[in-house]
């Protein structure tokens, strides 16, 4: 009797099995049903959905021009700056040496001017002396000439003696190398007073080169006190005090100041496959986790067409305001 039972409830299982597989394949195959609408007009929207960061509209980095270590700061993150606002100073005492030496170096030069200007005027005096004593020594040679012919005439009748007009050669001779001295002294004087000259250009040189030498060390001395280009809030800090700034290669980044909060922009990274769908212009839904409920309306205003590519996926920079 068991062997029975058991025969008899193998045999109910397969066919219970058999009705349902015949029941569910034969239900696999049914007739399909058609839902059937109206046709109406409608709009179709395309949808991009990408990530980015959410920045100020206008944001300004102040670095420094010089190098040196901070020894004051007078903002931290969030503080409201107003243009002209001191924000940090840079310890100037190297500058102001540097300015202290150009001063001196500016008088020391202006002193020099002073002097070869001086040097010049003495020069043209001595050049009006020398032109005077020659025209002096020109008058006492065409005297001894004058006298000379003259005695030429005389002797020639009997009225002078032969050493009378000795005397008056010798005495033309006399008054000729004075001429010739004259202006030689003359063309010394005029040597020396170009020279005078030149030195003085190479003096006003060294005043022009010791103003400017002056103006870039006070320009520095300025440089130690940074101060706010606009009105805004801070929004990065990049420095402490007693830190060191260096600015032999390129400006270091001191304070992010943004010039206002309320107007923000997102700054989207778009991938290739979809930029070609995105145009100036078109509106966009911002998310932000921050505010989970909360959707803010946006428009795109720029596309840019400088892509970058980050481990072979490239993307492009799309502006939201």
């Amino acid at each position: 009797m068991k062997r029975i039972i058991i025969i008899a409830a193998v045999v109910l299982v397969v066919a219970l099995v058999a009705f349902f597989g015949i029941r569910a394949f034969t239900a696999g195959h049914a007739t399909p049903r058609y839902v059937t609408a109206p046709v109406t007009r409608t709009n179709i929207d395309a949808t991009i959905i990408e990530t980015g960061t959410v920045n100020p509209v206008n944001e300004v980095q102040v670095g420094t021009q010089i190098s040196g270590t901070i020894n004051n700061l007078y903002v931290d993150y969030n503080s409201i700056v107003h243009k002209g606002q001191v924000l940090a100073t840079i310890d100037p005492t190297s500058f102001q040496a540097a300015q202290t030496q150009s001063q001196a170096a500016v008088s020391q030069a202006q002193a020099n001017a002073s002097a070869s200007q001086a040097t010049i005027m003495q020069m043209q005096a001595s050049v009006s002396s020398a032109q005077a004593n020659y025209q002096k020594a020109q008058a006492a040679l065409n005297l001894a000439q004058t006298v000379l012919q003259r005695d030429h005439t005389l002797i020639a009748q009997g009225y002078i003696a032969q050493n009378q007009l000795d005397t008056d050669a010798s005495a033309t001779r006399a008054a000729q190398a004075d001429v010739n001295a004259a202006a030689m002294a003359v063309n010394e004087a005029k040597a020396q007073t170009n020279a005078s000259q030149d030195q003085s250009a190479a003096s006003q040189a060294q005043v022009g080169s010791a103003m400017a030498a002056l103006q870039q060390s006070s320009y520095n001395l300025n440089r130690a006190t940074i101060t706010s280009p606009i009105d805004g809030i801070v929004v990065s800090r990049g420095v402490s005090i007693g830190q060191t700034v260096a600015a032999s290669f390129q400006t270091p980044t001191l304070f992010v100041i943004a010039s206002t909060l309320k107007d923000m922009q997102v700054d989207a990274s778009v991938d290739e496959a979809d930029v070609g769908a995105l145009r100036k212009g078109q509106s966009a839904t911002i998310a932000v986790p921050a505010y989970p409920n909360t959707t803010f309306k946006g428009t795109v205003s720029q596309v840019r067409v400088n892509p970058t590519t980050i481990a072979n996926v490239v993307t492009y920079d799309a502006v939201v305001v």
